[in-house]
Order: C-alpha cells, then structure tokens, then sequence
C-alpha cells in the first residue's frame, strides 16, 4: 500500500547518520490522515568505520497504543514500537553499509505490506523482538545498540479499527564510540557468548576475575522477548572444600525490571520483589534449569547476596514480548567463597538432614542453616536421631534470627518471615512428657549466645537447662525451619546456629530414688553383665556440675558372691596416691589437702552383716596394664565413683571405669568350725584345696555383754608383707581400717590381739555394760593351711557410771595383771593357760584348792542370788498385778553372723 504523503515532508522512512558524540533530537508526529494504518520506520546508522561506532537514543516523550493486560498476558492495543538492532535475531528491516544512506530503505514497501497483512487487533505470532506500547515509565529512557545499525519501526492501525489514542514520541540520537559505554579496564570479565546473535554469556573461574552479568544493551533498557542464560562456573577447586558461587548488588540503580505491577504505571518501583507477572530475573541453584529456583525478582533496588550450594549457577533474564517503555537494566556482581567440607546444604531438591548418633564418631556437633539461599516455601527438616533409645538430643542455640517486619506491633505473631519448631522436647530432665515449641519473628528459642566466644563451642560458663538449652525427651529431636515465599527480596532469611550432642543416659540397674545416678543391680535378675561409669554429660563439669559421686551396688542371692573385673580405669587425681598393702594385695588411698584440680575415686565396698569394709580403693590412675579383679566375701558389693573439682571443659571422657561383674555360688568359707566353752572359743579353717588366685573369708566373734576380746593366733605380724602365709585382717565394731593384720605361717609364735586395749590406743567410745564387740575376721587364703584362732573374754576391773565415776566391777574375780583385765573363775586353774603370762596357772596358785577364792566366790554369789530372788520378790507382785509375764534376762552369750549358743559347749559349722 502507497502513503499519499509525500516522502521528503515526513522523518519517516529514512536513515540518519551523525558526527561522533553529538546529540540530535528528532520527534516524530502523527500523520493527519489517520483514516489509514500508520507504519514508520527510522534508521540509525553510526559509520564509525574502524571505530566500530554504536548508537544511542534516548526516549524523552514516549505514548504510542495502550498495554491491554489480561489474566497472565499482556497485548499491544492502538499502536506499538519495535527496536531492530543490527545484532538481533528476526531483523525484519536492515540496512547494509553499502546502501545510499540519504534515501528511503529500499524494501519499505515490503514491510509496509507485511505489517497491514498479518496486524490486527490480537497478538502477533511472528517471531522477533517485541513490542512497547503505552506510556513510558519515567521520565527518560536510554537505549544502546549492540552494532551501528538501529531501525525504529512505530506501528498505528486505522482510527476506524480502534478507538481514538494519543501519539507522542520524541527522542534524541548521538554516535559513541564503544569505549564511551563499556569500561576499558581488563580485571572486569563480561563472559563468553554463546552464538553472535544470543544474548547468553558463559563465565568461568571467577575467583581469578571480576564477573560482572550485563543484560544486552546494557546501560541502555534490554528488548522485548528475550531469554538471556548466564551460566557461572568455578573449574578451579580447592581439596576439602566446597565452591559456592554469590550474587550480590549493592548499587540499588543498577538494577531495574519491569515488575509490570498494577501500580507501575507511572511510579517508580524502588524495592526488588518477588512477585514478577511480567519480567523476571530467576536464579537457579545449578547449571540448568532443572535445579532448584533459589530465588526470582524484579523490580529496582540493591540485591542481598544470593548463594549457591555448588561451583556452579544459572541466571535467566525474560522479558515479555508486550510492555511499556522501561529503563530496563541488570548488572549483578559474582563472587566465589570456598567452604569446608561438609557443609550444610540441599541435596535433590531437598531441604533435610539427618544426624545419626550411630555412626558419628562424635556425640556432638554444630547444626546451622543451609549455608546459601534457600528457595522459597522450602522446609528444612533436621532430625537428630541417638544411637540408642538411652540417648537424649541436648542443644543450646548460639544464634537465632527471624526478621521481624512489624516490629511496632505488640500482638500476636505473623510468622510471615519465617518459622522454627521445635518436636520432641522434654518438660522437664528427668520427664518423659512431650511438648512441641514454635518461635517465629517475636519469640526465640533459649539461647546460649556466649559459648559463641570460644573453641568448640564450649562456654566458659556452662549453657544451663532449661534456661538456656533444650533437652529431647527421648532418642529423637526434629527441628523445622520455614522459609516462606516473601514479597520483599531485601528481607533476610531465617538463620540459626546450634551445638548439638547427644546425652547417653544409659545406667545399668535401676535408679535410687532422690539420688543423681545411684543405681541397684538386683543379682536375681542379672546375674552377670557389664558396669560403667555414667557418661551423662550433665553429670560432670560441661553439663554445669563441679562435683558428682554415683553409687553402683550389687545384691545377690543369700549364698551369692560378686566378682569385679576392672578392665578400664581413668581417675586423674593431683592429690591422691594410690598405696599397694603387699600382704593383701589390696590398693588404698591416702588424699592429701585438696587443691583446685580435680580429683577422681573409685572405692569398691562390701557390706557384710550390715557394716561396710573397703576391698579397694584407687585414684590417680590414667592406665590399667591388665584387668584388675575383685570379689567379694558377701552378696552385697557396691562401686562408688567420685570426681571433685570439675571445670566446663570436662566430661565422661576426662574421668571413667569399665568393669563386668558376674554372680557366683560358692560355699568353700562355710566349712569353718567354731567351738565354744563358756568365755573361750576356738575358730578352725581348714583349706586343703586352693581356688586359682586364691580367695577371701570373713567371719565374725561377738562378746558378752560388757566384754572385751582377747584373740590369740599363731603367726607375726603382716605389716610389712606375708609372700608366701595366710593373712588375717581384724577390724573390731564399725571401724574402717583393720586394728591387726597377721600372718598366719603354722609357727609356734605367738601373736595377740586384744580389743580393750585398742580403746586405749584410738580416741574411740569404751564400751560399757550394755555394749558387745564385735568382731571382724577377714581372711586372704594363699596357700593350703590349718588356720586356727582363739579367743577369750575379758573384763575390766573397774567400770565407769553416767557421773563418770569409776567403780569396782564385783564380777572381776579372777584377774591378769599383764593386761589388767578379768577373766572367767572357771578359767582358774583349769588346766590352760588362758593369762598371757600363764598367771592363772602358775603353781603357787594351783597347787592347793583354792579355799579363800572358793569362800570369797560362794560369799559373794550368796549375796548376789539373795538380791535376786529379792528381786523376782518385788518384781513378781508388781508384774502380777498387771498380768505380765515375767522374762529373765539373758548374759554371755555367744553370736556368731545370727547364729546363738549358750554356755554349754556347742559346736557350729559356718
């Protein structure tokens, strides 16, 4: 179709040419016949020759047509503008250096047709770039070329075919040369292009460079209907350490999208968002577009960096083929950062994490977020999984942010910006009960902010609980973290750091109630089984405790033994040493003052007819060069580990044991035979066979009510070590250590030990009337012997009463000078030397009856049965009256581990 206009009246369809760096202006106006379809074109040629010159145009007045949007699309109504560039795909129009540049572009009339043919008020389905309608967003927009050929081509159908619009388009044109636009300094890397006519760059090793990603005809606003794809690479990489790939921009003018957001139409958008109808800048975490979309914007503004999780990242840059006149533009920054390995990142798409205690090599670690941006709705799901159902999950939160983006407001919380819960916690440390916890943008989990300040993440001061620590209630604790889709781009995303570590409760036995790890292992129900110190953190000086003492007790059957095999040992103790008795092989301790290091126990104990006796003891003790067994003469035997002076940075690690025990039968101490005669008795052992290793006895002798005992052996004295004999150690009442320790050989020496005089010796209580003695015999048999002890009751000659007066005690009839104790009169002259000295039985006094003791005796027992009977007298009529029964008290009897016998001679078997 043929204009009427005449060519030379109009700027249409016509190429201009210019001098380097000068500014033109053109306008172009609205043909009156506007009956007729309207189709302009103008060329811009810069010939720069050698120069390689490119144009520039700059948009002052801009209103051709209207953006007609609909649901999801856009369409150009009532007119549009198209930019050709000589380095574009589908260039409809071209003008070739070899033309004459004054006249018309030869082949308008072929356009002129195309346009008229297939334009009518629907969509153009023809390929190329597209089209600007509408009014202009801002009040100027620039244009670059890529080459020194740009065609203008304004379209406007028939006023018949549309209702009226307004046209307005006045623009300015100059010449640049390609230095003028892009920077001649060679650190800055724009990336390799794909093909001559794509706008998709390629960067490689941008640890080495500065990447800058340019979109086309940048500074100048970008094409309609264009995908650019930049793909960023990091070749280079470092051993153990993960590449990530940042993009980041903080001059808020270098970036501006079309958001094509209702209110855009002549206001500026001055924040990036995520909501892009139109427009879109996509960045996927990867090199293709099958990874994960990390983040989408548009809009204009300063971009917070946005991480990758790899060495490599794709960015895409779409625009619409319809949309207003905008100074489109997108320059972001890449950088690289290495991080160790491994680090926490998605995996397939998949924000989770799985910690299982059963193959960490450590029970503790730190859990953060995913160290690079997380796309949005994604959920970060961290379970935290025991080795064991003992196992506890303990965390302490170093840091924790969500943004809060209402931070005037005092109600309740939005959770719009992010959400952390909480599955699995325990109410309390001892409870079983389960509650979840949810914190959003207002509320924050316990935080433990200082242990940040040191190594490891273990604080000088302990994270308390529940203060400033989280315990699960059972073997498994999920953490979630929501990160919504946000409109705002510049908004952070939810960010947290932990410790985490994984508390093994695990006790053998059951607990003691009101106790912190005292435990009972019944030998009824376990009759063998392994022992250890608690490894609960929370126990020692990480978990907040500066002292711990855990009871481990052992009881069996009646006839039962336990056998202790040490077969680990670590208690480090700076004031403690550990001494070796050579006589009973048995290992005790002797603390000195204390002092700010720590100290750690392990003291084994039995309890034998309800006392406790100590068969071991050790500290400062790093290595066990072989097991280390232990057994015990009774049922019950019970470990008690003790560590003092704990510091933050100890735990189950610095201070332990590892022991087995196992419960036996075994009856070999049972064949003693015991014999007693009124105020003596006679112990006899008989070991004809040996057990490998030997092994241990104890018995024990009670005395008369008010008496003291006299035990004779034959042997010498164990102090400084019995290699190849028995020993017998004797402790008298409830006294720990051992008032003697004999060795027992079979000779002819005499060894003696009498208890009163052990009163005499140590600041203890002397017994009075209404106490016993009682002793403990403890043998260590090594050897096949006949082991025979004998004892005798003693009295004192005087007694002590509540004034503490002394008086004549009227039963010391027969007294030993040597000791200055009484014996029995049947004891006199009977045959045995029962006096150390054998004055009982010395010739001047056995040689004839003796008459005066038998007289003084019989006087005195005359007496005391008057008063007796004086008593039952008196006694009697007052009991009668009340119907009681009348009891007679019980003297010397003779106790021996529950077993009674009077003073007739009687002979048991223990």
């Amino acid at each position: 179709m043929e204009i009427d206009e005449p060519v030379d009246c109009t700027v249409c369809n016509n190429t201009f040419l210019g001098d380097v760096n000068v500014k033109y202006p053109l306008r172009i106006i609205e043909p009156p016949q506007r009956h007729l379809p309207f189709l302009c074109t103008i060329t811009f040629m810069a010939n720069g020759g050698q120069l390689d010159n490119i144009v520039e145009i700059r948009f002052l007045s801009f209103s051709i047509g209207k953006l007609q949007e609909t649901s999801g699309s856009a369409t150009c109504y009532g007119g549009h503008l198209q930019i050709l560039d000589s380095r574009s795909q589908g260039d409809e129009v071209r003008v070739f250096p070899n033309e004459r540049f004054s006249k018309p572009i030869s082949n308008f009339n072929q356009v002129n047709k195309r346009y008229f043919s297939v334009f009518n008020t629907t969509r153009q389905n023809w390929s190329g770039p597209g089209y600007f309608c509408g009014q202009m967003i801002g009040q100027s927009v620039s244009y670059i070329s890529n080459g020194n050929n740009v065609t203008l081509v304004i379209f406007l159908p028939s006023r018949t075919s549309w209702r009226p619009q307004s046209f307005s388009l006045y623009l300015t044109y100059r010449f640049l040369t390609r230095t003028t636009i892009e920077s001649v300094d060679d650190t800055l890397f724009f990336g390799i292009k794909e093909t001559d006519v794509s706008c998709s760059r390629e960067y490689k090793d941008c640890d080495k460079q500065k990447c800058l990603i340019h979109s086309p005809n940048f500074p100048g606003t970008y094409l309609r209907n264009i995908t650019c794809s930049y793909l960023i690479k990091q070749v280079n990489s470092v051993p153990g350490f993960q590449i990530q790939i940042i993009l980041f921009q903080k001059n808020e003018y270098k970036i501006s999208i079309a958001s094509g957001l209702p209110n855009s139409g002549a206001i500026y958008h001055w924040s990036l968002t995520s909501e892009c109808p139109r427009d879109v800048v996509r960045v996927y975490d990867g090199p293709t577009a099958r990874f994960p979309v990390i983040a989408e914007f548009c809009g204009s503004g300063s971009l917070a960096p946005i991480t990758s999780s790899r060495e490599n990242l794709l960015v895409h840059l779409h625009s619409v083929d319809y949309h207003r006149l905008h100074e489109s533009r997108l320059e972001l920054e890449v950088g690289v950062k290495a991080v160790p390995k491994p680090f926490w990142r998605m995996s397939n798409k998949e924000c989770a994490f799985f910690i299982d205690g059963s193959i960490l090599a450590k029970r503790q670690g730190l859990l953060e977020s995913p160290q690079h941006t997380v796309p949005p709705n994604t959920t970060c799901t961290y379970i935290l999984r025991g080795r064991s159902s003992y196992d506890r999950v303990w965390i302490y939160f170093v840091s924790y942010f969500v943004e809060d983006r209402h931070p005037w407001s005092m109600g309740s919380e939005l959770c719009d910006t992010g959400k952390l819960e909480l599955i699995g916690v325990s109410e309390t440390a001892s409870s079983l009960n389960t509650t979840n916890k949810t914190y959003c943008e207002k509320s924050f989990p316990p935080l433990c902010p200082h242990a940040s300040d040191t190594v490891g993440m273990v604080p000088l001061r302990p994270c308390r609980y529940p203060e400033e620590s989280i315990l699960s209630s059972d073997s498994v604790l999920v953490i979630r973290v929501h990160y919504p889709r946000l409109t705002e781009l510049t908004t952070k995303q939810p960010s947290l750091k932990a410790q985490y570590e994984f508390i093994d409760t695990h006790q053998p036995g059951n607990a003691v109630e009101t106790s912190l790890c005292d435990r009972v292992i019944d030998g009824h129900v376990f009759k063998h089984g392994s022992l250890s110190s608690s490894r609960n953190t929370f126990h020692f000086g990480r978990g907040g405790r500066k002292h711990v003492t855990c009871s481990y007790t052992l009881v069996g059957s009646k006839f039962s033994r336990v056998i202790i095999t040490i077969t680990k040992l670590f208690t480090p103790s700076s004031t403690c040493q550990m001494i070796l008795d050579n006589s009973t092989s048995r290992t005790t301790c002797k603390e000195f003052d204390l002092s700010p290091q720590p100290n750690s126990f392990l003291k084994v104990r039995e309890n034998w007819s309800g006392m406790d006796f100590s068969i071991g003891c050790f500290c400062n003790t790093t290595t066990s060069s072989k097991p280390i067994e232990l057994m015990s003469t009774s049922n019950n035997l019970t470990l008690t580990f003790t560590v003092v002076g704990m510091n933050v940075s100890h735990d189950f690690n610095h201070f332990y044991f590892e022991a087995s025990y196992r419960f036996v039968f075994s009856n070999i101490c049972n064949a003693v035979s015991f014999q007693r005669n009124g105020s003596i008795g006679e112990l006899v052992f008989n070991v004809s066979q040996l057990l490998s290793g030997g092994f241990r006895c104890r018995w024990s002798v009670v005395s008369s009510y008010g008496k003291s005992l006299y035990l004779t052996f034959r042997g010498f004295n164990a102090s400084y070590g019995c290699f190849h004999g028995n020993v017998l150690v004797i402790y008298i009442n409830d006294i720990q250590m051992p008032i003697a320790t004999v060795c027992v050989n079979g000779t002819d020496q005499l060894f003696t030990v009498d208890t009163n005089s052990v009163y005499d010796e140590m600041p203890l209580p002397k017994p009075d009337r209404h106490r016993r003695d009682y002793i403990s015999i403890e043998t260590f048999i090594n050897s096949p012997q006949t082991i025979r002890l004998e004892w005798l009751e003693l009295a004192k000659p005087s007694l002590k009463i509540q004034s503490g007066q002394s008086l004549r005690n009227i039963n010391c009839l027969v007294r030993c000078p040597e000791i200055n104790a009484c014996i029995s009169p049947d004891l006199w002259c009977d045959g045995t030397k029962h006096c150390p000295s054998g004055y009982d039985e010395s010739p001047e006094h056995c040689k004839k009856f003796p008459v005066l003791y038998f007289a003084v005796g019989s006087g005195v027992t005359c007496f005391l049965l008057l008063l007796f009977f004086v008593y039952l007298f008196v006694h009697c009529r007052h009991r009668g009256r009340n119907n009681h029964v009348i009891r007679v008290p019980t003297f010397d009897v003779f106790e021996l581990e529950g077993y009674h016998s009077n003073r007739s001679n009687r002979r048991l078997r223990y």
